[in-house]
């Protein structure tokens, strides 16, 4: 994102800050998600498809590669061996407060397993918060629906065996 805004205006300030957390900790969003690359099932099968499939990954991750792939996307290296970046101040700065946060944590919306949120509710979730900031919707009514359709959904869903997915 931080290269892209430079590209459109070079002259652009730019500044990044931690929101503060109540108890002085540094809590941030981010870190590994369910992202990345994959080797499909079906293409595991085959097995010139998975040396292809592993070579790219390799290829991918090689430091001279994957350093480009971080730039261009002011993506956060998610490597052991972390690829000398060559980035704006600001990004530099975002990489190193992930790097010392007291707790690094996907987005609500972003979680797998059994801390995985029902899609049903986190879909009427998105459409309801827009409702509320549109004003057709108010607070009261919006909590007390949102906590309806979250017992609802718990009750058809199962991140760990998949019961509710579709």
């Amino acid at each position: 994102m931080f290269s892209q805004i430079s590209q459109a205006d070079p002259e652009f300030e730019m500044g990044w800050f931690a929101i503060p957390s109540p108890d002085g900790k540094t809590r941030l969003v981010g870190g590994g998600g369910v992202g990345g690359l994959a080797i499909s099932a079906e293409a595991a099968k085959d097995p010139d498809k998975k040396a292809a499939a592993e070579e790219f990954i390799r290829f991918f991750f090689q430091p001279e590669n994957y350093k480009i792939y971080c730039e261009t996307l002011s993506a956060i290296p998610s490597t052991v061996e972390t690829p000398d970046l060559d980035v704006m101040d600001v990004f530099q700065e975002v990489i190193d407060a992930n790097a010392a946060a007291d707790d690094l944590a996907p987005m609500w919306n972003g979680r797998v397993g059994a801390n995985e949120l029902p899609p049903d509710f986190r879909n009427f979730t998105y459409k309801t918060l827009i409702e509320v900031l549109q004003g057709t919707r108010d607070i009261d009514s919006t909590c007390d629906e949102l906590n309806k359709t979250w017992q609802v959904s718990m009750q058809s869903f199962n991140p760990i065996t998949g019961v509710g997915i579709e």
